[in-house]
């Protein structure tokens, strides 16, 4: 469960004990706790901004790096995973440009005299957003391996990875944008009560799915630390 304003260190520190008595040796494992608002807030904006896919790419990216080099191993296995990724949103954003073209081709939406109206533009910047979401996802989708070792070209290249997904949500915005315009202009009072209801849920649940939910990446950073720490505990006690 998501601790709030409290995170954990990545290091660790152990330490090895006598039980009293038995003379049993054991070791254990203490955890820095520190408080990062900025490092939760920013979280919280990424989650509801971009459904935590940056962090994810991000995070999957790092890991695949060991000692400033790319492990091709682990790029492999992150690479399947993103080429998945992106042959889903790919697909979406084929589905939601065929939406935005059914949308303007509605004769009271899109005029023959040019674009006048908002839910007009709306839909053509979500139309464009789709396409650049397809054409990025068809350049990404090509394996390549990441090999510019220094952290600004690490976060261009978690940018450029993460890039058919934010068109496909900026997309997904002004589709929506431009039927709520469509609404207000037409006094659609129900339906913006109701389209105003559903993104209140939409954005309550993802509050709540980030505030009971951890990144995968931390957890099993967390198990391989305490394993580590484990096994040199055993170490320490065969020596003695």
């Amino acid at each position: 469960m998501q601790t709030w304003f409290v995170r954990t260190c990545p290091t660790t520190r152990q330490s090895n004990h006598t039980c009293s008595g038995t003379g049993t040796f054991y070791s254990s494992v203490h955890y820095d706790i520190h408080i990062d608002v900025r490092d939760i807030q920013a979280c919280i904006v990424v989650m509801l901004l971009f459904l935590d896919h940056p962090g994810f790419i991000e995070r999957s990216l790092r890991n695949t790096q060991d000692n400033g080099q790319t492990d091709v191993s682990k790029w492999l296995t992150f690479c399947e995973t993103l080429q998945k990724d992106v042959e889903s949103v790919t697909l979406l954003a084929t589905v939601l440009l065929t939406a935005n073209v059914s949308f303007l081709a509605i004769q009271t939406v899109d005029s023959l005299n040019g674009l006048h109206t908002w839910p007009q533009r709306l839909s053509y910047m979500s139309l464009l957003s789709a396409l650049g979401c397809i054409l990025m996802g068809l350049a990404v989708r090509v394996p390549r391996c990441f090999t510019a070792y220094n952290d600004t070209y690490f976060q261009l290249m978690a940018l450029v990875l993460g890039f058919p997904f934010e068109l496909f949500l900026y997309s997904i915005v002004f589709f929506i944008a431009a039927l709520i315009e469509r609404f207000r202009l037409n006094s659609a009072t129900l339906q913006i009560i109701a389209a105003a209801v559903v993104i209140s849920l939409v954005i309550m649940c993802l509050f709540v799915y980030w505030l009971i939910t951890e990144p995968l990446e931390e957890q099993q950073q967390k198990a391989s630390s305490q394993r580590d720490a484990a096994v040199g505990g055993e170490g320490s006690s065969r020596c003695l």
